[in-house]
């Protein structure tokens, strides 16, 4: 059974959303970071990007 054009025009907008999205992230996590960057210090700031990277690792996998 093939694909139907509501299921290819569904699978573009899945596509299309999660570009939005995912670009839309990555503009958030820069003004988040920066900010953090001024609000906390350098312990605080370590916790924080080892958690970061640890949820990072774990959501690719």
């Amino acid at each position: 059974m093939g694909r139907t054009d509501p299921a290819r025009r569904l699978s573009w907008l899945a596509r299309q959303l999660q570009e939005m999205v995912t670009h839309h992230l990555d503009e958030e996590e820069q003004e988040v970071f920066q900010l953090a960057g001024r609000v906390f210090d350098d312990a605080a700031k370590q916790s924080l990007a080892k958690t970061y990277q640890e949820e990072m690792q774990r959501l690719a996998s």
